[in-house]
């Protein structure tokens, strides 16, 4: 099974580092292969070097540019870039817990699953 993350980001590389930080912190189940998709859509801070400085930490990290401000042109232009069988989302000033590879893996053992959604707890 394949998860590819897509990540919308717009001049917010901090809050982009700790959601990758998180990303990096969670277990992955060896059975899950996974994708990161960070989308700069049209960032004017250091979002794309921000990116790049994460590629040794995180091999499986992809950059997209979209140019087209809105967030419907980044998801979509995330979406275009994945290969998975599964698209998860996250915004880029939030953080997934230990599990939540784990999690998202389990749920989808079932073939009749379409889409899960979680909890959002703000810190």
């Amino acid at each position: 099974m394949r998860l590819d993350v897509v990540i919308p980001t717009y001049n917010r590389q901090a809050s982009l580092s700790r959601s990758l930080a998180s990303l990096e912190r969670a277990r992955m189940p060896s059975n899950l292969a996974v994708g990161i998709t960070v989308v700069d859509n049209n960032s004017t801070d250091e979002t794309r070097a921000t990116v790049m400085s994460w590629k040794e930490r995180l091999p499986q990290l992809t950059y997209v540019y979209e140019k087209r401000q809105g967030r419907s042109f980044a998801l979509n232009a995330g979406i275009a870039a994945t290969s998975g069988e599964l698209v998860g989302f996250i915004d880029d000033d939030e953080e997934v817990d230990e599990f939540w590879f784990e999690t998202v893996q389990q749920a989808f053992t079932n073939p009749d699953l379409a889409f899960i959604v979680g909890p959002y707890i703000p810190k």
